[in-house]
């Protein structure tokens, strides 16, 4: 292949081939573990290097054109012809030029701050993050809203001392918000399976054997959306063991089925899940199940920590009631409305716990890679009040 037959082309259209049995492996290889060919195309990582010399971008873009053409010129062609036996058809291509950088020397997790990119000095630096805790969107909106910058201004330099009074600002803050807007996001997902084995619990007075554990087996057995019934779930959590195949895309036991399941481990429901079957519960309780949505399976939630607490929960099955103590430390509410049914303000949100989670919680990596110690900043501003 020459580099005159090369063209850009348009991906027309995307086909799923199905469940297969393949397995994919990631290939590397003992003496260039970031490059092989597959086919016919050379798979490579980016490098980035520190440029000590640069006073300013264009002394450093000058320097990334030099290191570019070395490339192209020398190592590129010597790499391509003799360590892969192939044609020069590989070129090196000058990405960005960062103002400062954090690396946690752990793969995908880094932040640039861009002030070149393709070609042209941006107007303003650009915050470019990959795998770190702070581009989850499940903190309250508020907190979201102020981390970026916040980050922005660490990346930029800023003292330590800088550092602590923007967390003051940002806690102060965080204390002057409603119930609705100080509580995380979530998602409950798999509410109705977990219920069962929430119900499980109380009835049996035994935790359940996992039946997430089934679900995975199953997909990856039959494929995704295979329906299991109720009763195969609670056959499941009594034994944590079954035999099963697939009739009607219905998962059935089947002593001779394909599919032969063995578990050791016992069930633990998502503390997210916990809080909205327990905010369900409670809408029964007060008697304003009509006023006020339930949360369903699948809906959008926002939740809060509180400090924690022990509730009696019933649980009617075949006309017989049971009931057992259980505890929370955290309470859900749907999303779609800001009108919230009126016990959730009987319970006081652990604001500290919430920013420590959703904020600072976040943060500790950065802090410790830029030697940031709250606590010791803290004692300094009392050291020098007296």
């Amino acid at each position: 292949m020459s580099q005159r037959s090369l063209k850009k082309v348009k991906v027309k259209s995307v086909k799923s081939l199905g469940k297969t049995k393949q397995k994919v492996f990631d290939v590397t290889m003992k003496s260039n573990p970031h490059t092989f060919f597959a086919n016919d195309i050379l798979v490579h990582n980016s490098c980035y290097f520190r440029v000590l010399a640069a006073e300013n971008i264009q002394q450093a873009e000058e320097y990334g054109a030099e290191v570019v053409k070395a490339c192209d010129e020398g190592s590129i062609p010597m790499l391509v012809t003799e360590i892969f036996n192939g044609d020069d058809v590989m070129r090196s291509d000058f990405e960005a030029i960062t103002r400062s950088t954090l690396s946690y020397g752990r793969k995908k997790q880094y932040a640039f701050l861009k002030a070149w990119e393709d070609g042209e000095v941006l107007p303003k630096p650009k915050l470019s993050i990959t795998g770190l805790s702070i581009k989850r969107s499940d903190s309250p909106k508020q907190l979201s809203n102020e981390m970026k910058p916040f980050f922005e201004k660490i990346m930029a330099g800023i003292s330590h001392d800088e550092i602590k009074d923007i967390m003051d600002t940002i806690e102060k803050d965080y204390e002057k918000l409603s119930l609705y807007d100080l509580a995380a996001k979530r998602t409950a997902n798999g509410l109705n399976k977990y219920k069962i084995a929430f119900d499980y619990e109380i009835i049996n007075k035994d935790r359940p054997y996992n039946i997430e554990k089934l679900d995975e087996a199953v997909e990856e057995e039959f494929g995704p959306k295979i329906k299991i019934p109720e009763e195969i779930y609670v056959k499941f959590m009594a034994k944590g063991e079954g035999s099963y195949n697939v009739e009607s895309n219905e998962l059935v036991e089947d002593p001779n089925g394909p599919l032969k399941m063995k578990v050791k481990n016992k069930m633990v429901i998502p503390f997210h899940i916990k809080a909205s079957i327990l905010y369900n519960y409670l809408l029964d309780e007060h008697g304003v199940k009509g006023a006020f949505n339930e949360i369903l399976n699948g809906d959008k939630i926002k939740i809060f920590y509180t400090q924690p607490f022990k509730m009696k929960i019933k649980v009617e099955k075949d006309g017989e009631v049971y009931d057992m103590i259980q505890e929370f430390d955290c309470l859900a509410f749907p999303a779609t409305s800001r009108k919230l049914a009126p016990f959730l303000y009987d319970y006081k949100p652990d604001r500290k716990r919430m920013l420590q989670t959703y904020f600072y919680g976040k943060m500790e990596t950065i802090f410790d890679v830029i030697g940031y110690d709250p606590e010791a900043v803290e004692n300094k501003a009392i050291d020098a009040l007296f």
